[in-house]
């Protein structure tokens, strides 16, 4: 190589004694939008992904269990075997929980069987009245029946349905009642009532 040669640049990105260029590449630069329109939003992150959809799972589980606890109605059924003799007078109650006085149905439909050993006459009065005014009085060895047990929110809570076996003509051993009803509450939030109240 002569005294009066230049040496040439050799490899990739290899200085070439130009000016750097004043203007940045164009995928460095920031992007620019019409004018009235908007950059577009940025993108959601792996975590804030993560978080909305937590919030969200959490949101749509208290709506659900609020929904079943107050809104979705059930119904809950409810049994009570009472037994007549000789022990407790022929007579025994079955107490109905309407909690008209609490907000609650106010009348629930019961049904009742019954069966004796030998042939007896069954009277079931309802609200503490007097025999004459029974809502049923049938005479054999076994019935049924069904009753609408409405309150009157401005003398009672619940409602009483009293059972009375009478002699025809002698008292039979026993008198076995099955009494059934459903009272209304919610899928979580059943209602909170003995069998008897």
């Amino acid at each position: 190589m002569g005294a009066g040669s230049q040496r040439q640049p050799v490899g990739v990105g290899a200085y070439t004694g130009g000016e750097p260029s004043e203007k940045a590449p164009e995928d460095l630069a920031f992007p620019t939008w019409p004018e009235g329109t908007a950059p577009p939003p940025p993108r959601m992150r792996r975590t804030d992904f993560v978080v909305f959809a937590l919030i969200v799972s959490a949101l749509v589980i208290t709506s659900t269990i609020i929904l079943l606890d107050v809104a979705v109605p059930r119904e809950y059924p409810q049994h009570v075997s009472l037994s007549l003799d000789a022990g407790n007078q022929w007579n025994a109650y079955a107490c109905i929980p309407t909690w008209s006085a609490w907000g609650g149905p106010g009348s629930i439909e019961v049904s009742f069987s019954w069966t004796s050993p030998s042939p007896a006459d069954l009277v079931m009065v309802p609200h503490d009245m007097i025999l004459q005014d029974a809502a049923y009085n049938v005479t054999g060895t076994s019935g049924s029946s069904s009753y609408q047990a409405t309150a009157n929110p401005q003398y009672e809570n619940n409602v009483d349905l009293e059972f009375v076996a009478l002699s025809e003509p002698t008292m039979p051993a026993f008198v076995n009642i099955s009494i059934s009803f459903d009272v209304p509450g919610h899928v979580l939030a059943p209602p909170n009532t003995p069998v008897t109240c």
